[in-house]
């Protein structure tokens, strides 16, 4: 059963949503591997933290999952919008459709209350059986 979603999307990034196509966004860049808009929850779980946010890890509900909404996704990577602040090293696993992506955190944006857009680098991806 798929989280319910705890992000809160500030009012501009949901029009901008709303009004965007994802078949009219071109998945053409300069990147070497291009992103794709995907724009699908997902399950999200932070699997470990470095030692020195021990602390933090500690302070957090639990470690169960919670719901992400998935911003875009290349071979090499994956953007998305999160419920709470997440730092770079820490480990999170992330269950889209029927695939589970294994990622390292790189960088966390405030966006607004309760919302933060992640970027992780994708490390293994694996069909769940």
């Amino acid at each position: 059963m798929p989280s319910i979603l705890l992000v809160e999307l500030p009012l501009e990034l949901r029009e901008k949503i709303s009004t965007s196509d994802e078949s009219s966004v071109p998945i053409f860049d300069h990147r070497t591997n291009a992103r794709r808009p995907v724009l699908r929850q997902a399950d999200l779980q932070v699997v470990s933290s470095p030692p020195g946010l021990a602390s933090l890890a500690e302070s957090r509900p639990s470690r169960s999952s919670a719901a992400s909404l998935i911003k875009d996704l290349s071979r090499s990577g994956v953007g998305f919008y999160f419920h709470e602040q997440l730092f770079p090293s820490e480990q999170v696993t992330i269950k889209l459709h029927n695939h589970l992506i294994q990622a390292v955190v790189v960088r966390c944006r405030y966006l607004g209350h309760r919302c933060f857009e992640i970027g992780a680098v994708v490390h293994s991806v694996h069909a769940e059986g």
